[in-house]
This record gives structure tokens, sequence and C-alpha cells, in this order.
């Protein structure tokens, strides 16, 4: 039996109360969203899947260190939030052997990355519901 090795990270750039999606800032905003993903996951495709979404299909390299890659992610958001910069909520699951659909491992890496933007909220961090 071959068992599959690999992880799924959800992103999305939450949007801020008074963003509007045509101003400069809204896209720079996303733009900075997405060299801080890409940045960290350099051993893994990444996929825009929605506008302010991603999907990072952990492999090899990225895959083993995916624990320490999510927590320095989450130590880059959290001092976005002081700073003002880019603030990415990310959940993250494996695949597990029982999974007859890669989509059963991107609804757990959804709802962990829903979890996160509460987190990321009660922070301070001004996202909309």
């Amino acid at each position: 039996m071959h068992y599959l090795c690999f992880s799924l990270l959800f992103c999305r750039r939450p949007c801020f109360q008074a963003e509007n999606p045509l101003d400069l800032f809204s896209r720079k905003g996303k733009q900075e969203a997405s060299r801080l993903i890409c940045g960290l996951y350099k051993h893994s495709p990444v996929f825009r899947v929605g506008g302010d979404e991603f999907v990072v299909l952990l492999q090899n390299e990225d895959f083993e260190q995916r624990e320490a890659l999510l927590e320095e992610l989450n130590r880059r958001v959290e001092e976005n939030i002081r700073t003002g910069r880019a603030v990415v909520s990310a959940g993250m699951a494996d695949y597990e052997p029982g999974d007859q659909q890669v989509d059963a491992v991107l609804r757990r890496a959804d709802q962990r990355m829903y979890e996160r933007k509460k987190q990321l909220k009660e922070m301070g961090a001004a996202i909309r519901e």
C-alpha cells in the first residue's frame, strides 16, 4: 500500500472593514500576503484559489518542517498586526490514510483557518465578519 505524505495549508487574507477592493492599498496588501506565503513555503506549490485565498500543497522539505513553518507564519502575521502590514489567517491539515478525497483535507484546513481568524481578531486585527 502506498502512503501519501502531504499537508494542505489554506490561507486567506481577511478583508479589513473599510477596505475597497479597487483601492491601491488593498492590492498592495494582497501582493504582500502572497509574498509572505510564497517566501516561507519555498519548496511547495502555492495556488491562488480566490481573490484573497491561497492553498499550499506542503511536500518534501516543507512537509517535514510544516509545524515550524506554520509557527513562523503565525509569528510574522502577529507582528504584522502590530505594524499594520498584511494579515493572513492560515489553517493546516495533514492527509490521513482514511481520507477518500483531497477535499476532506481541505475542509479540515479551512476549519482551522477560520479558528485562526477568530484568534487574529481577538489580537486586534480589524477583520470583516
